[in-house]
């Protein structure tokens, strides 16, 4: 049992935030973000790590089942670049992590960090809402009967082939061929990880830190958002509202997978709908607001953290890709009509 903490521990927190800690390192925009709390900073972290952990994953497994498409075989040979990964990635989050002390210590900001962990109304409000979301759904809340997650897997092991399967018969509808979603494949991974042979407990295990990161790529995105439209900065606690009251009625929701987000936040639909597409598009929308301000460099900066998200979006499924590329096509529209816009401005200024 204590082994099994100790690999929730270290696969389900300290990786996903030692991952965001070295590509917010590299990549977090302050002067476009504004000043983050330090626990806003850690969910973001958070939020990260679990995307580059989804990003890894899908581009490792396509690599992999090239060579196999046996389950045991894909399995084993992810396992041994997985534990690589997670030596390499703690050490140099540690490393980043010190560095980031000292440079901080030099200008005397660790005392604005450690003010900023003092709770304040709000985040109280939010912390208790969170928790009581997550207990709520994990307790109280009935899977969609619509989900195929847990039969896919068992059929899937049973067959010890990757594949997608009609989980009524058990027989395959398709190969590995044409198939990009591997998120079954990502839980029997993790099951391996924790020690865990239930797939049930597993998938209701993966409730807590799959809703910690649909709340904090909201948060992400809210944040976006108002330090692009900062007259509408009044409204935000408003939209905290708003979306907190959309949460609740999704517990009382069990129909389409695309909300069914506390049922099975789990499944592949759902965390595209609910997660991947909105962060894509609040990209794209940015992409779109810096070109307008004729700032090319932090539009393509945007542009590329939205092709970051292609992968994730196709391990989540097989019209993943797609649905993304419409998305990043009308995005890439809308630039080029800005562009002819701008151009044409200066050239009546010119005249």
């Amino acid at each position: 049992m204590m082994t099994n903490v100790f690999s929730i521990i270290l696969y389900l927190i300290i990786l996903p935030i030692a991952l965001g800690i070295v590509f917010n390192f590299i990549f977090r925009r302050n002067k476009n973000m504004g000043g983050l709390r330090l626990a806003t900073k850690v969910l973001d972290d958070y939020v990260s790590g679990f995307l580059i952990m989804f990003f890894a994953f899908e581009l490792a497994g396509l690599y992999i089942i090239y060579s196999t498409n046996n389950l045991s075989e894909f399995v084993d040979s992810m396992m041994n670049f997985t534990g690589s990964f997670l030596v390499v990635t703690v050490v140099i989050a540690i490393v980043i992590t010190i560095i980031l002390i000292v440079m901080k210590a030099v200008r005397s900001e660790i005392g604005d960090d450690l003010k900023s962990l003092k709770p304040i109304k709000s985040d109280i409000a939010v912390i208790a809402f969170i928790v009581l979301y997550i207990v709520v759904s994990v307790l109280f809340v009935l899977p969609s009967p619509k989900d195929e997650t847990y039969l896919s897997i068992i059929t899937m092991q049973q067959n010890d082939i990757i594949g997608i399967y009609n989980v009524i018969d058990g027989k395959m509808i398709s190969d590995i061929k044409g198939n990009t979603k591997l998120i079954e494949v990502f839980y029997i991974l993790f099951s391996k990880f924790l020690g865990i042979s239930d797939m049930q407990y597993m998938l209701n295990l993966m409730i807590a830190p799959l809703l910690l990161v649909f709340f904090g790529v909201y948060k992400r995105i809210e944040r976006i958002f108002f330090a692009y439209n900062i007259k509408l900065s009044k409204y935000e606690k408003w939209t905290e509202l708003l979306f907190a009251g959309i949460c609740i009625v999704l517990l009382f929701v069990n129909g389409s997978l695309n909300v069914s987000v506390p049922q099975n936040i789990w499944n592949g639909t759902t965390m595209l709908s609910a997660i991947i597409v909105p962060l894509c598009f609040i990209y794209g929308y940015v992409a779109i607001c810096e070109v307008a301000n004729r700032k090319l460099y932090r539009a393509s900066v945007w542009l590329i953290r939205f092709l970051f998200m292609l992968p994730i979006a196709a391990l989540m499924s097989n019209t993943g890709y797609q649905i993304v590329a419409i998305l990043g096509g009308i995005v890439v529209v809308s630039i080029i009509v800005l562009a002819i816009v701008n151009m044409a401005r200066r050239d009546v200024k010119g005249k």
